[in-house]
Parts: C-alpha cells; sequence; structure tokens
C-alpha cells in the first residue's frame, strides 16, 4: 500500500505536507486539519478504538448487569464486522470494494442502527458505557470512511504496534533529547518497521540502502530510489525473510 495513499496515526503528527487518507482514533485535531484541507486530507476511523471502549467495560463487569450486556453485544457486532471484512484481505481493490459494501456494509448499517436506538437518557453521563456509545455514534461518519476505500484498513493497530518498541524505547535513549535527535531517530525507525512490514531483515536492508545511496550523487533520480523502496521487487534476496511473518 504506497505510503503516499494512506497513513495511520495514533497520535498528532505534522501532516504539512501529507495528502491521503488518515487512519486515525477520534482525536479531533485531525478532524480539524482535515476540513482545512478537504481536497487534500480525508479521515478514517479506527474501529479498534470504539471497539476497545466496549471491551474494557466487558472485561470489568463480565458481562453483568445491562451496561456489561450492551457493552458485549457492541464488541459481538463490531468482531463481526472484521471477520467479514478479512474475508476480502486477498482480494483486489474492486473485489474487496465489492465485498465491503455487498457484505460488510449491511452489518455497520445494522451496528449503528442499533446503538442509535440504546436508550441513553437513563445513563450516566460521565459514565464508560455511555462514552463508548457516543464514541462511536460520534465518530460514524469516520468509522464508514473505509467501506468506500478498499485499501483502507478497520483498524490503525500496524501502525500503533510498529511504534511500541520506539516509544517503550525512548525513555532509555540519551541521544533523543533534541527535536533534531527525535527527528532522526523517527526516520531511522520508520524505515527499520516499513522494511519488517515487507519481509526484509531491517539490518541487512539498511546495509543495502547505504551501499547503494553511496554509489550515487545528492540527488538521485526518482527512478532509481522506486528501485530502492522496502516493496520493490528489485531489493535482493539476501535482505529478505525465508519465512516471512510480520510481528
Amino acid at each position: 500500500m504506497p505510503a503516499s495513499m494512506v497513513k495511520s496515526l495514533s497520535r498528532h503528527q505534522d501532516l504539512k505536507d501529507f495528502k491521503g487518507i488518515l487512519v486515525t482514533d477520534g482525536y479531533q485535531v485531525y478532524h480539524k486539519v482535515a476540513k482545512e484541507r478537504p481536497d487534500e486530507l480525508k479521515v478514517a476511523g479506527c474501529w479498534e478504538h470504539a471497539k476497545r471502549k466496549f471491551a474494557e467495560l466487558v472485561k470489568s463487569l463480565k458481562g453483568k448487569s445491562l451496561t456489561g450486556s450492551v457493552a458485549a453485544e457492541a464488541v459481538k457486532r463490531i468482531t463481526a464486522i472484521y471477520h467479514v471484512d478479512n474475508m476480502g484481505r486477498n482480494m483486489s481493490d474492486a473485489e474487496r470494494l465489492e465485498h465491503r459494501q455487498k457484505n460488510v456494509k449491511p452489518l455497520v448499517d445494522a451496528y449503528f442502527d442499533w446503538l442509535g436506538n440504546i436508550e441513553t437518557a437513563s445513563l450516566d453521563k460521565s459514565g464508560h458505557l455511555y462514552g463508548a456509545i457516543m464514541y462511536s455514534l460520534n465518530q460514524e461518519q469516520y468509522l464508514r470512511v473505509f467501506l468506500d476505500e478498499p485499501i483502507v484498513p478497520m483498524t490503525n493497530n500496524d501502525a500503533e504496534q510498529s511504534i511500541r518498541k520506539f516509544c517503550v524505547g525512548k525513555h532509555s535513549w540519551h541521544i533523543i533529547s533534541t527535536k533534531k535527535g527525535a527527528q532522526s531517530s523517527a526516520v531511522l525507525y520508520s524505515i527499520a518497521e516499513t522494511a519488517r512490514a515487507n519481509g526484509l531483515k531491517p539490518f541487512e536492508y539498511c546495509q543495502y540502502l547505504l551501499e547503494q545511496i553511496l554509489e550515487h550523487d545528492e540527488d538521485p533520480p526518482e527512478e532509481y530510489l522506486d528501485d530502492l523502496m522496502p516493496w520493490s521487487d528489485k531489493i535482493p534476496e539476501y535482505c529478505r525473510k525465508t519465512e516471512f511473518k510480520y510481528e
């Protein structure tokens, strides 16, 4: 999936040069930026953030009480949406779009119809169940985007998982004490994680990049850079994992 088309985010980043689709949580800054640049940016909601709010209630209440049963039903419905959408994982873009419109959209429609019919007037406005319900309803516009965009995933889990090690490790890395240091380490980590996501060995791939870049001037042609991208079929075999499984 081209990085210029879809970008998964879990917190605020500099978006001034990005054009495409953002897969995010409900952080309002993303929506504000997208409204300021409607022809360049589009926000797609992350279903995992919607599901997580109900899942936490299920875990704490174990299905007991009205709150627990409503939360359990919400998790069940969202899980069903995931399951049916995953059936189209290996389809072409056109086939996946048709699959989503025909098989996934009815489940999404049913979810929001059911959620909208829940009587919330008697619920504690500061309670977790009310917050979980309103989060989904308020984010409906964005949570539906994936139905019309075949390349958009339902969640930004891959992005969150790929930056988890970076976020944990940064507390121990004294080299990231300046803005430039943070930017440099983020670039290097992005290269390594993108390599992993494309079935490459990060160390061998980075070594290959450095060797290739040294052979050219400071402004190599775009076609040359395309051949160096992690998803390029021009990457040598020694950079590839023998058994690829993204973790």
